[in-house]
């Protein structure tokens, strides 16, 4: 069975011994900074929990029943869902934990839809064309139009798929084995077909059938340019996208999930910014737990504010890379950035490309777990965090600890710079899961 987060107010001997003479319950304390209390000697204990059978779910709802009702301090907390002691019974604990555990989808995203179509460009063509090279920059139409036409006779298209950040990741969740809805806005438009079509095939759940049958427009595209350093630089013609609303998000099917995976991109568009703060509200108040990616250093920089919006009061799990984090704290030092940063995050997750990366829980150096890089000769960097992002998220839900999530977080991400392109197939995501 999947693994679920629990939060007790409760006495620690109480709890390990309970948990350590009970069958069909394996555990992980989550290292927290817990704190005494001058009353009872109470502490807020938080561990993860995997059940053999549903027999040992009865159990330990039967214990949580008791607790509950013979000590008017202990409080129990399901994947970030309070249990209400007020007429609870043990049927209605259990079913609680049943529908925690047995969740339809692993990751729920939320973001862009575009079509990409990648280039292998040169340094001079960016100067040339005056294009902010490592940046996503957003232009209208026909400028892009422009553009494309120029690459296809100057370079040739050297790949097209369906992309946006959050899809990216939510793909590579998909492809290591996890289940996955995502939920975005495309037209009813070529594009928006072969968009809808190569999520499906990569095993990703949409609703964009309907969707697409009720949308006229056009469908967002995005321009990748990659030069022989490896940067990516990208310009962005949002399109239908850009219009993302709370009508596009399946609410339904977004409190079936572990968790609720969101885009920092969201934040240029008013509407889908709204939406984004809607969805995070439905998954609170479901028991989803929320990850969130600030996507790009333009993002924080000149969005800030819009950030902070989808932020709210911080989320479960924050992605961020070093230029990120420092561009949102205002700190330039990288320890302090994370000090700044870390009440609006359970746990953070900050890439620092061939240094690898950090998974911090607390302050505490124990806290903090270093994930190695594996250096290889890259090609494209285009899809590297979202590919990091995709395999961590991939490893938590199934069960893995910081360590091993990281580790085949950093394998994965070492591998896609190495081809062209933001995706890897099916065959070279269970080759990097095999190698852990």
């Amino acid at each position: 069975m999947k693994k679920i987060d629990i939060v007790l107010y409760a006495k620690y001997d109480e709890v390990n011994a309970f948990l350590n003479s009970t069958q069909g319950i394996s555990y992980q304390y989550v290292p927290k900074m817990a704190y005494d209390s001058a009353i009872d000697g109470a502490k807020i204990i938080e561990l993860s929990l995997s059940f053999a059978s549903q027999v040992a779910v009865g159990v330990f709802s039967s214990w949580l029943y008791d607790k509950l009702k013979s000590n008017n301090k202990f409080s129990v907390s399901i994947n970030s869902k309070s249990i209400n002691r007020e007429d609870i019974s043990v049927e209605e604990i259990n079913a609680v934990l049943n529908h925690q555990i047995n969740k339809k989808y692993d990751v729920f995203g939320i973001g862009n839809a575009l079509v990409d179509k990648e280039f292998e460009v040169s340094d001079d063509f960016l100067a040339a064309h005056s294009i902010a090279k490592g940046m996503m920059s957003l232009i209208d139409e026909p400028t892009q139009l422009r553009l494309l036409d120029n690459m296809k006779q100057t370079f040739g298209l050297k790949k097209r798929a369906s992309g946006g950040s959050a899809a990216n990741t939510i793909v590579a969740v998909s492809q290591f084995g996890g289940k996955t809805f995502y939920a975005c806005k495309v037209a009813n438009d070529e594009a928006g077909e072969f968009y809808m079509n190569d999520l499906h095939a990569a095993g990703v759940v949409t609703g964009l059938n309907q969707v697409r049958s009720n949308t006229e427009g056009v469908t967002g595209k995005c321009l990748v340019m990659v030069t022989p350093d490896a940067e990516r630089t990208m310009n962005t013609f949002l399109g239908i996208t850009a219009d993302f609303s709370e009508n596009e998000l399946h609410l339904d099917e977004l409190k079936q999930a572990q968790y609720l995976y969101i885009e920092g991109y969201l934040v240029t568009s008013d509407i889908s910014r709204a939406a984004a703060m809607k969805a995070r509200a439905v998954a609170k108040a479901h028991g989803v737990k929320t990850a969130m990616t600030f996507s790009d250093p333009a993002m924080v920089k000149f969005f800030r504010e819009g950030v902070n919006e989808m932020l709210g009061e911080g989320a479960d799990i924050l992605f961020c890379n070093e230029e990120e984090i420092t561009a949102f704290t205002g700190e330039d030092d990288l320890e302090r950035a994370i000090v700044a940063i870390k009440p609006f995050a359970d746990k953070l997750v900050v890439t620092l490309g061939e240094k690898g990366a950090w998974v911090v829980d607390d302050l505490s150096p124990a806290g903090r777990t270093v994930i190695a890089p594996n250096p290889v000769r890259a090609i494209d960097s285009n899809g590297a965090g979202d590919m990091f992002a995709g395999a961590f998220m991939y490893g938590i839900t199934q069960g893995m600890d910081n360590a091993t999530a990281g580790r085949l977080a950093s394998l994965a991400a070492s591998k896609i710079v190495t081809v062209f392109g933001a995706r890897l197939s099916a065959e070279e995501h269970a080759q990097v899961l095999a190698s852990l």
